[in-house]
């Protein structure tokens, strides 16, 4: 998943390169790559200066929710984290799936830490989780 995300990353950057040279037309053919990016719904980023931070809301296929006779869907919280400058060097973490979610906060803390609140679950069981997200690691705070 993280090798999908940096060729997503590539490609923008790559079109956004070749609009300054000229167009190159060309189709992906990787299914799994095709799949993640189609199924980004939202992209949130935040920014401390030196470390930048990028939230990725994915859609996953119908019927990953598992609830019986339905097909709906849970959905899928990744964080991208790195320096804020032109070498791409990110690293990238799944946060999990996720029944009906809402994203409660998405924060910087200090010069090097953002914080991710997520509530999730079914209505009368709601549950919130709470994420440190520092530039190689991503932490459960209890």
């Amino acid at each position: 998943m993280k090798n999908l995300l940096f060729v997503a990353f590539l490609f923008l950057f790559s079109v956004a390169h070749s609009q300054s040279k000229g167009t190159h037309i060309y189709e992906f053919k990787d299914k799994q790559l095709i799949r993640l990016i189609t199924s980004i719904d939202t992209i949130i980023t935040r920014s401390t200066g030196n470390i930048r931070a990028m939230l990725f809301r994915v859609e996953n296929p119908f019927g990953s929710a598992h609830m019986p006779e339905t097909d709906e869907i849970s959905i899928k919280y990744m964080v991208s984290v790195g320096y804020a400058d032109d070498t791409p060097n990110n690293h990238l973490f799944n946060l999990g799936d996720y029944m009906d979610p809402k994203l409660l906060e998405f924060k910087e803390l200090n010069k090097d830490s953002f914080l991710v609140v997520i509530e999730h679950g079914i209505y009368t069981h709601r549950k919130q989780n709470r994420y440190l997200v520092k530039l190689k690691s991503v932490k459960l705070i209890k």
